[in-house]
């Protein structure tokens, strides 16, 4: 069993620390966002009126104490104004993922009961006009931009306008609805994924959330000196913690503009860490790694060496042996030297590392960063356990492992090998399932003290230094015909280190081989189409040019792989990707790269069959809004493609 202590309970609720902010340093900057082309400063006086305004706003609205007020919209400085409001308020958070569907929407909002809505624009409105007579629990809307003639909705204005007058009738409303908040009392609701089931409401208290930030501060790994550029949804814990993150040590908070804006954003931001799932890094990882590659000739021979020595190196690194040799050698001489000048200058020029959490990071994109001078701290939490669980930390940063627990948390591997965790960022329960809830703790008596663990559903093991290594989800274990247990994770992880995929779903539970279902990485493969005459560029670029321009963002001077990684997140290469997806010259350059990636797992882990499909997974139905695939949607759909890969198997 690891522990780590610390961790002396400090404030009562999270509206304490905010509304300390606001009154010791209301003059200082607390967040950046983009406005008319600028970047503009909100200070902490700023978020102090608008958080007053909504809050009043909502008691005027008569919402009760413990009520549950949904917040849908991207991450954008005002969500921080209606969070705070709404806890101000005294009321419960629940986060909604913008990119949910009308019925997915219908089912939270039910299922917690929320008495009001604060939705980002015309489209979340819609969404929810679509299902309103099926919310019977919802008796208003607020609209943050635009307007509507609907009595069930009122805009932001009109709400905040409401709240100005309730405050200057009711001076100390606000300061009575929050200030009863104790450490133990509901934060907010948020609700799982949903890869494996419908999804569930976590609980998490006030009390989480200021563990989080004190563990955070603890670490030493921020201060108030820090910048950092959030693009992550608010709906999802790992941005909560980054945001509470901020909220403790009063550092600067910039919005990115969305998702496809971060790396101009980087370059404009400076900031000096930034927080991101996988996606992220192997989506950079798979740039460089093209772009290295494409400069042919010696240049692209020598990157190629050094891409291998890398991964050879961060072997070498994980078993414990020294690594070297004239190419290892080179490489850093003549090739690392340039990479890292050019990501310095697309991350801002002050990045001192980056922190990855949500999903498995895998180890050879870890080590390239590494070997290139960029650092990524990897953590490791789920929305049970507020997301901060572990970290790395910058001065003892070990690849492989996701880092020891937070000051104040222990962590335990079951006999199964199942990862066990307590303390104070653990949730209170799941949302009115007492039966879910009560399947995921048990007790334990240790020299006196009852320890409540939280069983993870995660497979790992703890080193005797307290690192916590994550091997797989225990629901995700693959058991094969022939009694092999396989990780899906770690082989998905390697494979999608290759620039031609995108997304990968190994198959093989019951039987007597792997297979997968791999999509394409849309941008690679219609470059790579275009180079091998099978794609018309003139075709390619005018849609690519038309997409990128309807978003407002001009083309002038980009050239063309720059241009299609700019179209390629707005869908305009995905009827491209269709057209060739099947063609046997695409199966023949997959088939190279399962071949190479094969050479490197056990006999019993290689994929033996595969299909290329048509289509890229998108947030929704099969990925999460954090980018993970649901693997139960995934086999439902393409059950008869993955039975064919077995012919009259049975099982």
């Amino acid at each position: 069993m690891s522990d780590s202590s610390g961790g002396e309970k400090s404030a009562s609720s999270m509206v304490e620390i905010f509304n300390n902010n606001v009154a010791k340093q209301p003059e200082r900057v607390a967040a950046r966002h983009k406005q008319d082309g600028e970047w503009r400063d909100v200070t902490w006086g700023d978020y102090g009126k608008e958080v007053e305004k909504i809050a009043g706003g909502l008691l005027s609205l008569d919402i009760k104490a413990g009520e549950r007020v949904s917040l849908v919209a991207n991450t954008r400085w005002e969500y921080i104004s209606c969070q705070y409001g709404i806890l101000s308020a005294g009321a419960v958070l629940q986060p909604v993922y913008q990119t949910l569907l009308p019925h997915e929407m219908e089912y939270i909002l039910n299922n917690a009961g929320s008495v009001a809505v604060i939705a980002e624009d015309a489209f979340q409105l819609a969404k929810l006009e679509e299902i309103k007579d099926k919310l019977p629990t919802v008796r208003k809307v607020i609209l943050i931009d635009g307007e509507s003639d609907n009595d069930w909705v009122m805009s932001m204005a009109e709400l905040q306008k409401a709240g100005a007058e309730y405050v200057k009738e009711h001076p100390d409303a606000i300061k009575e609805s929050s200030g009863d908040l104790k450490p133990d009392d509901n934060l907010l609701i948020m609700y799982t994924s949903g890869t494996t089931g419908p999804p569930k409401g976590v609980v998490l208290t006030h009390d989480c959330m200021i563990y989080e930030g004190e563990g955070i501060q603890e670490l030493n790994v921020l201060d108030a000196d820090t910048v950092q550029l959030i693009f992550l949804p608010l709906a999802h814990s790992f941005a909560q913690v980054l945001a509470t993150a901020w909220m403790q040590t009063c550092h600067t908070l910039a919005f990115a503009e969305g998702l496809d804006k971060i790396v101009p954003n980087l370059a404009e931001v400076k900031p000096t860490f930034m927080g991101a799932v996988p996606r992220i890094y192997e989506k950079v990882y798979a740039k460089v790694v093209a772009n290295g590659l494409a400069a042919g000739g010696i240049k692209g021979f020598l990157f190629k060496k050094t891409i291998e020595q890398s991964a050879l190196a961060g072997i070498a690194e994980l078993e414990g042996r020294p690594y070297g040799g004239f190419w290892w050698w080179l490489g850093n001489k003549a090739v690392v030297p340039k990479v890292n000048a050019k990501l310095d200058v697309l991350f801002g020029g002050r990045l001192k590392f980056f922190i990855s959490g949500g999903a498995p990071l895998a180890t050879k994109i870890a080590f390239f960063f590494k070997h290139v001078g960029v650092t990524i701290l990897e953590g490791y939490g789920l929305t049970e356990t507020s997301a901060g669980t572990c970290l790395n930390l910058p001065e003892d940063n070990r690849i492989g492992t996701v880092g020891p627990p937070f000051p104040g948390s222990k962590s335990k591997i079951a006999k199964d090998g199942e990862i066990l965790l307590s303390g104070r960022g653990v949730m209170k329960e799941y949302w009115q399932l007492p039966d879910a809830t009560a399947e995921v703790f048990s007790e334990e008596t240790v020299d006196g003290e009852t320890i409540k663990w939280f069983h993870t559903g995660d497979i790992g093991e703890v080193d005797g230094d307290g690192y916590v290594r994550i091997t797989d989800r225990k629901k995700d274990i693959i058991v094969t015909a022939g009694g092999k247990n396989i990780a899906p994770q770690n082989i998905e992880n390697l494979f999608k280190t290759s620039r031609y995929i995108s997304q990968m779903v190994v198959h093989g539970d019951k039987r007597k081989f792997c297979s997968a279902l791999i999509t394409l990485d849309p941008e690679a493969i219609v470059l790579w189409g275009m180079e091998q005459g099978m794609l018309d560029e003139a075709e390619v670029t005018k849609a690519a040019t038309t997409a990128v321009e309807e978003t407002g963002a001009s083309v002038a001077d980009l050239d063309l792989p720059t241009l299609l990684g700019k179209a390629a997140p707005l869908g305009a290469l995905a009827a491209f990707v269709k057209k060739i997806h099947a063609e046997p010259a695409v199966t023949e350059i997959i088939q190279i790269e399962v071949d190479a990636f094969n050479s490197q797992l056990a006999k019993y882990e290689t994929i033996k069959k595969f299909k290329v499909l048509d289509i890229d997974f998108e947030v929704g139905d099969i990925l999460t809004p954090t980018l993970k695939v649901k693997r139960k949607v995934v086999t439902e759909r393409y059950q008869k493609m993955l039975d064919g890969f077995y012919g009259t198997e049975k099982f």
